[in-house]
C-alpha cells in the first residue's frame, strides 16, 4: 500500500517495502528484509531479517491462514504457504555470502565499536579483562560466534586456511570487527580486542549440529544482559565452556555423541552453572 515502482525491479521472498516512492529499478536479493527509500538522506536502506526480528508472528499466521483460504478444487499443483520453504532458505544463504562478502559492512561494525568503546590501552593480559576495577566498563559489548566455515567467509579464505592456524584466523576476525569473537571447534578460541585468546579446552561432538550454535547465543545474551560489569571475553569464555562441558557430560552418561535434545542440553547447562556458582 501507498508504494510506487517506476520500474520493473525483482526482489528476494518477502520482501517488505516501506511507504513511498522508489523511482530506480531495484534488485533485492536479501529476503526476509525491509526496503525504504530514505528521501532525506538521499540513501536506499536494506535492513536484512526484518520479518524475524520484529513480525516473525506474521510469517507464521499466514502459513495456515493461506493454507485455509485455499478453495480450489483440483488440488494437484502443490502451493507452497511455509516461509522458511526450500527457495526461501536457498535465498538466506545467497544473501549471507553477499553480506559476508561485504568488507564495508564488516568496515561500519569496527569504526561503530572503536566509536563508542574509548578505553585505556591493555597491556595485553587476559588478567586484564579479569580485574574490572582496573578496566572500565565498555559502553557496547557485541560478541560475533561463528563457525569456521562462517569465519573463512568472513575472512575470504578456505576453511582449510583457516584451520591451519585458528590464532591467527581469530586474532584477524577481532582486527576486522573490534567486537568479541568466539571462534568454534574442537577447542573453541575465545578473544576480545588488546587481550591474548583464550582456549575454551572443553569439547563435544554432540555439538556439531543444527541449532546448538543458538544455545550458546541464547545463553551469552543472558549472561551480557545479567551482567553489565563484567568484560565481554570473561563471560564469552564462560558461556562457551558451559555449552561445551554440558554437551560433553550428555556425551559421557548417554555414550553417544550424536542426536542430542536440546532439552537436555539446557537442563545440564543449568546444573553445572549451578554446580559452578
Amino acid at each position: 500500500l501507498c508504494v510506487s515502482l517506476k520500474h520493473n525491479s525483482k526482489f528476494a521472498s518477502f520482501t517488505l517495502l516501506a511507504k513511498g516512492d522508489f523511482p530506480f529499478e531495484l534488485n533485492i536479493p536479501i529476503p526476509f528484509s525491509l526496503v525504504i527509500n530514505d528521501t532525506s538522506e538521499n540513501e536506499l536502506r536494506i535492513i536484512p531479517a526484518y520479518w524475524f526480528q520484529y513480525n516473525y508472528y506474521a510469517l507464521q499466521r499466514n502459513e495456515w491462514k493461506y493454507k485455509d483460504r485455499d478453495a480450489r478444487i483440483d488440488r494437484e499443483l502443490n502451493f507452497e504457504y511455509k516461509s522458511l520453504a526450500p527457495d526461501s532458505v536457498n535465498e538466506i544463504f545467497d544473501a549471507l555470502n553477499l553480506l559476508a562478502a561485504d568488507h564495508h559492512l564488516l568496515q561500519a561494525l569496527r569504526e561503530s565499536m572503536l566509536l563508542q568503546n574509548q578505553t585505556p590501552s591493555l597491556t595485553g593480559h587476559l588478567s586484564d579483562c579479569l580485574d574490572t576495577k582496573t578496566r572500565p566498563r565498555p559502553m557496547r559489548r557485541v560478541v560475533l560466534t561463528p563457525h569456521p566455515l562462517e569465519a573463512a567467509r568472513l575472512l575470504g579464505i578456505s576453511r582449510d586456511e583457516l584451520e591451519s592456524d585458528r590464532f591467527v584466523a581469530v586474532s584477524r576476525l577481532v582486527d576486522l570487527t573490534a567486537c568479541t569473537v568466539i571462534l568454534k571447534g574442537a577447542g573453541s578460541l575465545v578473544k576480545s580486542p588488546g587481550v591474548q585468546s583464550a582456549i575454551v579446552n572443553r569439547s563435544a561432538p554432540a555439538l556439531a549440529q543444527a541449532g546448538s550454535g543458538d544455545m550458546l547465543c541464547g545463553m551469552l545474551a543472558a549472561l551480557l544482559a545479567r551482567h553489565s560489569n563484567i568484560d565481554a571475553q570473561v563471560l564469552a569464555m564462560a558461556a562457551a565452556f558451559l555449552h561445551a562441558d554440558a554437551a560433553a557430560c550428555w556425551t559421557e552418561s548417554m555414550g553417544r555423541s550424536a542426536a542430542m535434545p536440546f532439552d537436555d542440553l539446557a537442563d545440564l547447562i543449568s546444573k553445572r552453572f549451578g554446580q559452578m556458582v
